[in-house]
This record gives structure tokens, C-alpha cells and sequence, in this order.
């Protein structure tokens, strides 16, 4: 006799409102265990509204803010509690939620995701070496650190205390307590939105490209972590235009510090700057590009991440380049993408001509790459594997 699986009650909590590169992974992870038969709600602190910039007619899950389960607003069917509680990040803003949520579900098992060094996030951040960060005690810490970061003193303690954790790349491992319940949980990737397509050639008049431009595409925000790697890229762009090959870069994203500087002007003469997008407006961005481009090299902040963009680009089919780090250690060097040593602007410049001048390795780059998305990011295994996690842990008693 066939065993009925019991549904779950999955609760995620998001450090940001769904404006952030994080809440696009919760919102697939979310919509695909509905989609299991579960239930699903996502917290935010704010602006729930802002799910509308993912799911345009609306989500499979039912979106939330931080007030609204505390209050009882938002619930599961018969107020029942969750059986799980998966929080992004050990930032403050979610830990601190979750000290309130403990009180509210005593019983609910907590999992803890990461999805980068915050330890270095937060160095950088507060301009305070790791080393001066570890002579402070923790009153000192908290007098002086963002809810935006995480505490180094009390996010190690809320990851002991969980039931479990999933990291988004595996060397984040490193930072999860020995013996945790553990696993490795990549994106789920829309690849029908994110998907070879035809160039729109309105949309590029309506950016100013007659078409004799090499397009380039950048889809992140600029912040203290990437700014000197972002800057390679512009320089690269630069460089190209310099020696007579005509490089456009669209880019959309925040800026969040001043990466340019006096270099500014002479960089935005080669640029689109089209700041925050939609998500929505995105694949067709993206499917302009002849080459998609992320910058940077293994160094303590990229070996730790893996950047929301990078399965985008993939997915889309196009030759796309990344650094000989965090995922880049999982592709194969001119198969399905090209891997870069140093990611300078020298670099990045004979990796762009060298793609414009051979159709062949455009061809085969482009194909490798949708086979990697297809095969790595897609809807169907990561769900289960997740849900197989979820389970697993339940069965667990408490660590």
C-alpha cells in the first residue's frame, strides 16, 4: 500500500523585500514546493506588494510581512504552525525576526541559508579589518554593526542552534558547525523566461545600437565587495573601443558606492545605463548580449558565493565568462563558458576580442552553456532534493 506523504507548512523568511537578488531564488524555491503540494508563505520586513516584480499576476505562496505573522494577519490554513522555518542569511534583520517567531513556534525547525562570507561582507561595510572586528565583545559589536550584516558573535550561535543549513556553494561549508545537518542548495532557474531568443531590434534602436556594436551585459549592482572587479569591466569595454572595436555595455543595477570616480565620464561613453530594471524586463536585456561578462578572481569574497546573475546567463545560451571561482570551478574552460585567471581589464579585453572573432567558439560556447543550465539549475530535481532535505530533517530529533 502506497505510504500519503504528509504536506508540509514551510515558512521562508527573506532578509529584504522581494526587490533583492535573494528573494528570486526563494520565490522559485517557494512557488516549486507548492507546487509539491505544500504550503508555502515568504516573509519580508517590508513592502510585500513588491512579490508583483517576480510573479506579475501573482504567486503561488502567499507573501508576507515580518508584522503580519507576528500578528496573526497571514497564516497558515487553520493557523496551524510551520514545520519549517527556512531563513535567508544570518543577517540581523532576519535573526532578529526569528527571535520573535521562537516565541510564537517553539516547535518549528529552523534552517539557516548562506549564501555569503558575511564575515567579509561586514568588514568591508564598516571599513574595519576581520582582525580589529575580533578583538571587540559582543556589546561593543552590536553598538556598531548595521541589522543589515550579520553579527559575528551572534550569527556563529544561530547557526549552532538550527536544525539545519543549506549554503548555496559548497566552501561556505567551511563556516557550518561540524556534524550540522547539512546541504548544498543551488537556484532554480526559469529557463523557458531565461532562454535563447532573437535580439529585439526595437528595443536596441530604442537604446541607441545600430547593430555594428559587440554587446556586452551586466545585470548587478555595484557595492565596497565588487567594485574594483565591476570597474575591470568597464575598463575592458574601454580598451576595446580604444583598439577599433565597437563594445557596448548595457548595465542595470544600483550603485551603492562610487566605484568610477574620475573615471566616470570617459567609462559612460561606452555604457547604457539603465540603473534598477524589472526583473521581468531582464531576459530580453540579456538575449542583446553577444557575450555576458562576470567580472572578478578567487579571492575571499567571490570563493564564497555565487552570483544570481551567472545562471541567468547560462540559461540564456550565450557565451558567458566567469571567474576560476565559486562556480566557475563546476564549468569546463571553452565548453561552456570561458574561465578567467586574473579578471583585469587586459583579460577581460582579449577574452572580448577573441569572441568576436571567432564564430566557432560563440557557437559552442552558446550551447554549452543552456546544456549546463538545463542540466543544473532546473525546477524539477532541486525541488525534490530540497523537499527530500525538509523531510529528512523532520525525522531528525532535535541536535
Amino acid at each position: 500500500m502506497k505510504t500519503i506523504k504528509r504536506k508540509m507548512k514551510i515558512l521562508f523568511v527573506l532578509y529584504n523585500n522581494f526587490e533583492c537578488n535573494s528573494a528570486i531564488h526563494v520565490h522559485n524555491f517557494a512557488n516549486a514546493m507548492v507546487e509539491l503540494g505544500h504550503e508555502c508563505i515568504v516573509a519580508v520586513p517590508d513592502k510585500k506588494e513588491s512579490v508583483r516584480e517576480l510573479s506579475g499576476n501573482g504567486s503561488l505562496y502567499s507573501p508576507a510581512e515580518y508584522e503580519d505573522i507576528i500578528k496573526g494577519k497571514v497564516a497558515f490554513k487553520n493557523n496551524v504552525k510551520p514545520d519549517i522555518i527556512h531563513i535567508w542569511t544570518p543577517r540581523e534583520i532576519p535573526r532578529m525576526f526569528f527571535l520573535q517567531l521562537k516565541k510564537k513556534y517553539n516547535k518549528s525547525r529552523y534552517i539557516v541559508h548562506l549564501e555569503d562570507n558575511e564575515e567579509i561582507i561586514l568588514s568591508k561595510q564598516i571599513n574595519m579589518k576581520r582582525e580589529q572586528l575580533k578583538k571587540l565583545s559582543a556589546k561593543e559589536l552590536t553598538a556598531i554593526i548595521p541589522e543589515t550584516c550579520a553579527h559575528p558573535v551572534f550569527y556563529k550561535q544561530f547557526l549552532r542552534d538550527a536544525d539545519g543549513v543549506t549554503v548555496i556553494i559548497d566552501t561556505l561549508l567551511s563556516f557550518v558547525p561540524k556534524e550540522m545537518f547539512s546541504m548544498v542548495l543551488w537556484p532554480i532557474i526559469d529557463t523557458e523566461r531565461f532562454a535563447p531568443r532573437e535580439k529585439n531590434m526595437e528595443l536596441m534602436r530604442r537604446l541607441g545600437m545600430d547593430g555594428r556594436h559587440l554587446i556586452v551585459c551586466y545585470t548587478g549592482n555595484v557595492h565596497l565587495a565588487n567594485a574594483h572587479e565591476v570597474r575591470s569591466l568597464y575598463l575592458a569595454v574601454a580598451l576595446a573601443n580604444r583598439e577599433g572595436l565597437p563594445v557596448k555595455l548595457i548595465r542595470t543595477g544600483k550603485d551603492h558606492c562610487d566605484f568610477l570616480g574620475e573615471q566616470t565620464k570617459w567609462a559612460y561613453k561606452n555604457s547604457i545605463e539603465l540603473g534598477r530594471v524589472n526583473f521581468e524586463e531582464i531576459p530580453q536585456l540579456l538575449a542583446l548580449a553577444d557575450i555576458l561578462i562576470q567580472p572578478g578572481k578567487p579571492d575571499i569574497f567571490n570563493d564564497y558565493r555565487l552570483p544570481s546573475k551567472i545562471p541567468e546567463f547560462l540559461s540564456m545560451g550565450k557565451p558567458v565568462v566567469v571567474p576560476n571561482t565559486n562556480i566557475g570551478r563546476y564549468l569546463t574552460d571553452k565548453e561552456n563558458a570561458l574561465i578567467t585567471e586574473k579578471g583585469d581589464g587586459l583579460e577581460l579585453l582579449s577574452i572580448i576580442t577573441n569572441i568576436a572573432k571567432n564564430g566557432h567558439l560563440r557557437d559552442k560556447l552558446s550551447k554549452g552553456s543552456r546544456e549546463f543550465a538545463l542540466k543544473n539549475f532546473n525546477k524539477k530535481s532541486i525541488s525534490m532534493k530540497l523537499e527530500r532535505f525538509y523531510r529528512k530533517l523532520l525525522t531528525k530529533g532535535s541536535h
